[in-house]
Formats: C-alpha cells, sequence, structure tokens
C-alpha cells in the first residue's frame, strides 16, 4: 500500500466535500457606538470568525453612504452547522480592551448549501434577521478540451 496515494486520494474526498457544502454568510450589524479609529468585528465558533479569539475576529467595513450598518464580505461557512457569534467594537489594530455587545447568549445561523444568507443584527438588540441574499451558482463541470498539439500528434 502506497501511503502518498492515500493521502492524495483522501485530501480529494476532502476538498469535493468542501465544495459540495459550498454555503457563506454575510454579517451585518446596526452600530453608532465606534469613535474614530475603532471598527466593529464579528467574533464566533467558526474558524472564519476566529473561533472566539477577539485578536482574530472579523472585522466588518462600513462607509460614509452605509453607516451605521457595518457588513463583511460573504465568509463561507460549513452548510448545516450551526455557528454563533456575536459583535465587538475594537481599535481597527486590534490593540486595547474589546467592547462586547451587553445582552446574554449569541447570534446563531446555520448556513445552507448553495446559498448566501444574510443575518442583519442591531448592536443593542439579541436577535438577527436572516434572509436569503443569493443562490450560490453551480460551477460548470470542466469539459477537458484537446489542445491543437494533441489534436495534431493524434492525426498522425
Amino acid at each position: 500500500s502506497n501511503p502518498c496515494r492515500f493521502g492524495r486520494f483522501a485530501m480529494a474526498g476532502y476538498e469535493q466535500g468542501i465544495k459540495a457544502a459550498t454555503a457563506s454568510a454575510v454579517f451585518k450589524v446596526r452600530c453608532k457606538s465606534t469613535r474614530p479609529g475603532e471598527a466593529v468585528f464579528v467574533v464566533g465558533s467558526h474558524e472564519a470568525l476566529g473561533a472566539w479569539s477577539t485578536a482574530m475576529a472579523l472585522a466588518l467595513t462600513t462607509t460614509a453612504d452605509t453607516f451605521p450598518t457595518w457588513q463583511s464580505p460573504p465568509i463561507p461557512l460549513l452548510a448545516g452547522m450551526m455557528v454563533e457569534y456575536k459583535f465587538i467594537i475594537q481599535r481597527e489594530d486590534r490593540q486595547g480592551t474589546p467592547q462586547w455587545q451587553k445582552f446574554d447568549g449569541n447570534y446563531q445561523v446555520t448556513p445552507v448549501a448553495g446559498k448566501v444568507l444574510q443575518a442583519v443584527s442591531d448592536w443593542e438588540v439579541a436577535s438577527a434577521e436572516i434572509s436569503t441574499l443569493s443562490e450560490v451558482p453551480e460551477e460548470p463541470p470542466v469539459v477537458e478540451k484537446p489542445t491543437d498539439a494533441e489534436k495534431a500528434m493524434a492525426q498522425q
């Protein structure tokens, strides 16, 4: 038995599993409590959300037009695996003490395969509105087309 071959096979299966479970969430929160130099971050149970480490929390962005709404890009998550999360305010450089939302418990979202969910919250409110932002398009199968060189070889 060749351990290399097995390792590669196991990896391919793992990658297919991830692709099959493509699910994403966009996190949004209305928050007016930031001061200059501070940002709102989302932190949660999934590694993509820092695994509850404020140093690894995901920074949200806002603009003059969208303030006080802060939002994340679509974050790839595992379909069907419930994620708990909460928002914090901390300095953009992540120094100093983060300020957590004041309520007990966490928000929860369960990603859905093939969908981008949007989870909208308010800094003061312990509930999130979950809606479907978009369907993730299925990737078309890759068709192996012979190159001109291969065609020439085949005709010889």
